[in-house]
């Protein structure tokens, strides 16, 4: 639906390597040189996304996507990503994270994400792991092995961020 205020647009779905989302939504506009969706929202791992985007039409093909994500679900996110054999976890996160990139190049990541108040379940399944962290902390393998399985969290802050071309995901 055109309007002076731009186009309501409407996506089913779409899918990214892994990434799925579905019933996207927004408001499409262009302004100079700039594409703009604004606002969009999305469903994404059993929860929701929302923010803008601003794309750069013109020679750089510069885009900021600025999203916000609630009650996205981690079970739902490691069954979709394929990470059920490294480890297992429950519990439901929330938070923001601002994309750059150029074309279709993902090029940084800032976010911040805090899980819900109640908690979840991690297991951690990857030995190589948990070998790495035992040497790290001197602790033994068998003692941490045991601590992290079936760990009950009720509180966790996750730093999402990027280093070359690999997303990093920095947990407390």
């Amino acid at each position: 639906n055109p309007s002076a205020d731009g186009a309501e647009c409407y996506f089913q779905n779409m899918k990214y390597n892994d990434l799925k989302m579905n019933d996207i939504s927004g408001i499409l506009l262009v302004n100079g040189n700039e594409l703009l969706l604004n606002p969009f929202s999305a469903k994404i791992f059993d929860g929701g996304i929302y923010g803008n985007m601003r794309y750069d039409i013109a020679r750089d093909r510069d885009f900021v996507i600025e999203l916000n994500a609630d009650a996205v679900k981690l079970s739902t996110l490691v069954s979709e990503m394929k990470l059920e054999e490294k480890f297992q976890m429950t519990g439901e996160v929330g938070g923001k994270a601002v994309l750059f990139g150029n074309g279709f190049s993902l090029l940084r990541v800032d976010g911040d994400f805090a899980t819900d108040p109640a908690g979840g379940v991690l297991t951690i399944k990857d030995v190589s792991f948990l070998e790495n962290m035992a040497k790290n902390s001197g602790e033994s393998l068998g003692v941490l092995m045991k601590s992290v399985s079936d760990y009950q969290y009720s509180i966790g802050l996750l730093k999402l961020s990027s280093d070359i071309n690999n997303l990093v995901l920095e947990a407390s």
